[in-house]
Parts: C-alpha cells; structure tokens; sequence
C-alpha cells in the first residue's frame, strides 16, 4: 500500500514540480572562471583536515544518536519511569518534526554550522539531562524533545554542512566518504 501511494501520488507530483521548474541547468566543469565550486571549495591545504574533522564529529553524533534511540525505551525505564517512559520516547518524534520545520522556515537563512552547532549541543546536553533524569518525568521529557532536536537538526547538516564547507564540486563522492566513516 505505502508503495503504491508513492506510485499513484508522488511520482506525479514530482515530474509536476520537475515540468514547472524545468531541467537543472547544465553542470559547468571546475575552473571556467566562473564556477560557484571554484568559489566556495575549502582549500586543499584545509581541506583534509577539516573533513576529518567532520567525520569524526559525525561519527560521534551518530553513534550517540543510534545508541540512545535503540535503547530508548530500556534506558528510559531504568530510571524508574514506570509506563511513562513511553509517552516519553514518543515525544522525540514530534521534537524532530518541529526543528525541521523550524530549520527550513524560521531558520531558513541560518548558516548550516549554525545549524551544526545546535545539533551538537543538543546531542550531549540531552544525553546529560537522561543521566539526571531519575525518577522526574519533566527532566526525561526534557530530554526527549532536546534528543529530538539534535536529531532532527543532525539528519539536515549531514547534507548541509559538506556542502557549506566543500562546496559542491565532488559533493556526491564526499558524502558517500563521510557516510562511510560514519557507520565505521
């Protein structure tokens, strides 16, 4: 059923979205001059280092994200939070709805570090207040809306900021890279 609906409504709405904005413009080769990636690539000097780095960081907010949202539950109901760790699981989903909305709206014109940079306090500031959460729904659910902010935010900048950083020249391959370092 889930597929047939994508069949039936979102291929239609796609190739109507692509007959009125028309073909993407042709791809321009690095160094003509006037190439937006000849602009806004990071240099090479800086470069390796600097995807380096967002590797690792990407690698440490996915697995602190894949870690506590696999165990949510579990770690939720070991701070003596009875039936209500459920209730308090579920309101991460509606954190990370919020935050996208908000991102691609309120935010629209922040730049992706910005956007980074919430995410990656987020991230360990909830994973702090579960550790305080014993027993207080309140904190719990603090924590909860807060994980689902930074994870909500993370899914947006792991396309975002290679491609604030990098710019777009090689950006198919990059993410592949930083994809794969991540699920190492």
């Amino acid at each position: 059923i889930f597929a047939a609906m994508h069949l039936l409504l979102l291929v239609p709405l796609h190739y109507y979205l692509w007959r009125r904005q028309g073909p993407l413009p042709p791809h321009r080769p690095h160094g003509d001059g006037g190439s937006v990636a000849a602009e806004t690539a990071t240099p090479a000097a800086h470069g390796l280092r600097s995807f380096w780095l967002v590797a690792i960081s990407f690698a440490m907010s996915s697995a602190l994200i894949t870690a506590l949202g696999t165990h949510l539950v579990p770690l939720l109901e070991a701070k003596q939070l009875g039936a209500s760790a459920y209730i308090v699981s579920m309101l991460m989903g509606p954190a990370q709805v919020a935050i996208r909305l908000t991102n691609a709206t309120v935010w629209r014109n922040l730049h992706p570090l910005s956007s980074a940079l919430i995410a990656a306090l987020a991230l360990p500031v909830s994973a702090a207040l579960l550790l305080w959460s014993s027993g207080s729904v309140a904190v719990a659910a603090a924590f909860s809306i807060l994980f689902g902010v930074g994870q909500g935010l993370f899914s947006i900048t792991r396309g975002t900021v290679p491609l604030a950083l990098f710019g777009p020249l090689g950006y198919g391959a990059r993410l592949g890279k930083l994809a794969a370092v991540r699920t190492v």
